[in-house]
């Protein structure tokens, strides 16, 4: 088995990646959190991978939900979270069962908010650690070492003391960036979820 290490936040390009591996000779069988996992294979068939979304409570709303995909022909291979991937079992099935993607724009809806709050949460930090004046100055590192006299000492005295205060004065610079940092990757989240959530919520208001 290989796997290969990938995030996707837009389907449709998670899926057109799934197909050009298979068409690579490559056959998706498992997902965990970042990694997709393939198996090798000689043969190279047409199983078009597909991608939905649906939150199944338990194994009889799963059963429920997965009917309809086994009657015209898909099999589910697996699923990560609220996600769902399927195969094409029959060469004749046809992929109009994917064409309403409401499900999948409830779920960008959902993805969207929690990135959303998670951005609003951090934000709010920032301006109270700019506020307060609690985001170090970086512009003089040595100000974040404590030690007294370290920048007099030399040799393996200055390298000795210098190592043993380095994770302290780390832990006194680092968090306020992290959080700046933090929170404007959950906002740039945020933004790119919003975009995807609008074009399906388009292409699914153009397909009624």
């Amino acid at each position: 088995m290989i796997g290969k290490t990938r995030y996707f936040m837009d389907i449709e390009k998670e899926e057109a990646w799934l197909n050009k591996m298979r068409e690579a000779g490559y056959q998706f069988v498992d997902r965990g959190w970042f990694t997709y996992y393939f198996k090798k294979v000689e043969t190279i068939d047409s199983k078009t991978i597909k991608i939905d979304y649906k939150k199944c409570r338990d194994e009889q709303a799963l059963s429920t939900y997965l009917q309809p995909f086994q009657e015209e022909g898909w099999k589910r291979v697996c699923g990560k979270s609220d996600i769902h991937y399927f195969e094409k079992d029959d060469p004749a099935a046809s992929e109009a069962i994917f064409l309403n993607n409401e499900r999948i724009v409830r779920g960008y809806k959902k993805l969207m908010n929690q990135w959303r709050v998670c951005a609003t949460v951090f934000l709010s930090w920032i301006v109270i650690l700019l506020l307060t004046g609690m985001v170090p100055d970086v512009s003089n590192p040595k100000s974040f070492f404590y030690t007294p006299g370290l920048w007099e000492k030399e040799g393996a005295a200055f390298l000795r003391a210098f190592l043993f205060e380095l994770p302290f004065a780390l832990s006194r610079m680092l968090p306020p960036y992290i959080i700046i940092f933090v929170g404007m990757l959950y906002a740039f989240l945020t933004v790119k979820t919003y975009r995807i959530y609008k074009r399906m919520l388009a292409a699914s208001e153009y397909s009624r």
